[in-house]
């Protein structure tokens, strides 16, 4: 038998359906008369549930229209399949100028993404590259000349010129070009995006603080 007082319902916690208890459920229901018999036209279920796993807590709005066989569900904060990456959490200096920039731009395109505007989310990527690059390189002109010059004094390899060749001319169709990216689109290239920041400025640090911490080879004694 069907519990009732258990629901499958998006977690954001796991990032996926998972099954939840009902913490507080009511309805709204509307109907219609005729000949003296009440018709449903829609019936909306609000539920208060916490989830089973991570007990992550959330809302939902749960409603059907007559007429439509399907459950039309939002979510409250709204369902989410990506999360920002560890290191902004991880980073306190991703808090200060000029890092909090690019920070703050992630926090913009991530709420574009869970909103679902996905050409606003993929115009932010172009933007935090732009940010990124001018900022370790300062503003030597277009996307174009500040990657050739990146390549050519050995910041950036061929492999990574490509892939940001892709990642930026993507944020130029959305913003030109009035291209939507689908949702699994819009997520490779937030990877390329990601995984250049992490690389330029997570890594760079985490390196620098390796060389520090490693003991000096002895030299040998002649």
């Amino acid at each position: 038998m069907t519990d009732p007082d258990v629901v499958q319902s998006h977690c954001n916690g796991c990032l996926r359906l998972t099954r939840h208890d009902v913490l507080y459920r009511c309805h709204d229901d509307e109907t219609e008369e005729h000949d003296g018999q009440a018709y449903l036209i829609s019936k909306e279920t609000y539920e208060l549930v916490r989830c089973r796993g991570c007990e992550n807590v959330s809302f939902r709005l749960a409603s059907e229209f007559s007429g439509d066989p399907n459950e039309h569900v939002m979510y409250f904060p709204p369902a989410i399949s990506r999360r920002l990456p560890e290191y902004f959490r991880e980073l306190k200096w991703f808090w200060t100028p000029p890092y909090s920039d690019i920070y703050a731009l992630f926090g913009e395109i991530y709420s574009s993404l869970h909103s679902g505007n996905r050409r606003l989310a993929l115009m932010g990527t172009r933007a935090v590259l732009d940010l990124a690059i001018t900022h370790k390189l300062n503003d030597i002109g277009s996307f174009e000349r500040k990657l050739d010059e990146a390549k050519r004094i050995g910041w950036i390899t061929d492999i990574e010129y490509k892939t940001l060749e892709v990642a930026i001319d993507a944020g130029n169709a959305a913003s030109h070009r009035a291209y939507c990216p689908t949702t699994e689109q819009l997520g490779r290239v937030l990877d390329i995006v990601e995984h250049f920041i992490e690389r330029c400025y997570v890594l760079e640090e985490s390196a620098g603080e390796i060389v520090k911490e490693t003991p000096v080879r002895a030299k040998k004694k002649q």
